[in-house]
């Protein structure tokens, strides 16, 4: 299992990936440009768990992966 938090900001999105432990694995600054940000996607396994901070523009990311198994939009305050 993996697990990917995403950090969405105007330009670009820092992205960690952790495994089940919470080892992190990989961190990476991608450019907000659609290609881009699916490309990545395109790549994560089919099993990964994501979670996108709830920003004004979360929206945008959430289309792109709303494919994937398992998807939260979660807000800071409350993790």
């Amino acid at each position: 299992m993996q697990y990917v938090g995403i950090d969405f900001h105007k330009n670009y999105s820092f992205i960690t990936e952790m495994d089940e432990t919470g080892v992190i694995k990989r961190q990476v600054k991608l450019s907000n440009n659609r290609d881009t940000l699916t490309n990545y996607i395109d790549f994560l396994p089919r099993n990964t768990k994501i979670a996108i901070e709830a920003t004004c523009n979360w929206y945008y990311f959430y289309e792109l992966i709303e494919g994937h198994d398992l998807t939260r939009i979660i807000h800071t305050k409350f993790v």
